[in-house]
């Protein structure tokens, strides 16, 4: 599974996805979990199973919505993105690409 998550400028995504693919190694899982900034989307999203939205860019959400209809688009919260808590951010992105 490919995972992007996007925040203003990349950096505090960084943070998340180091702990989300911490968190898939314990778990054994061979995924493929990369940070941009929204700038990036169009490079990014098509080839992705999941797309992780950070709080300070959920302005967007919408707009990626309406573009990328075949993507599930995940709102991140404030309390797991805040925490950078990388369990409950893959399980996110897990759930919403199985609900998909």
């Amino acid at each position: 599974m490919k995972i992007v998550i996007f925040c203003a400028i990349g950096s505090s995504a960084h943070m998340l996805a180091q702990r989300m693919k911490e968190e898939a190694q314990r778990q054994g899982k061979d995924y493929e979990i990369i940070f941009a900034s929204l700038q990036s989307a169009e490079r990014d999203v098509p080839d992705s199973d999941a797309v992780l939205i950070a709080p300070q860019v959920q302005y967007a959400v919408r707009m990626l919505r309406k573009k990328y209809k075949d993507k599930p688009i995940i709102k991140l919260g404030n309390l797991i993105y805040g925490t950078m808590d990388g369990k409950a951010a893959l399980r996110a992105a897990e759930d919403a690409v199985r609900d998909w």
